[in-house]
């Protein structure tokens, strides 16, 4: 079973930016993190692994697009 206490692969440096960055700018998409941390320490993260590790330190990008069922609901309330 996989620890999911610990964002597992990136150093303290990283993270501490990790959270700088998205902290200063909470609705900057995963894949625009992925592209910064390519360009600031010359590493690859997958944005599922960034979405996962935001999720644990509660620096996540809550916006996001609506599901299917969502929107769904979203159109029938809106009539």
């Amino acid at each position: 079973m996989e620890d999911m206490g610990h964002p597992a692969k990136l150093r303290e440096a990283v993270l501490q930016w990790l959270m700088a960055i998205c902290r200063a700018n909470p609705q900057m998409p995963s894949r625009e993190v992925q592209v910064a941390l390519q360009e600031q320490f010359g590493i690859q993260v997958s944005i599922g692994h960034l979405n996962r590790v935001r999720a644990q330190l509660g620096i996540g990008n809550h916006v996001g697009r609506l599901k299917k069922t969502q929107m769904s609901c979203a159109h029938q309330d809106g009539k």
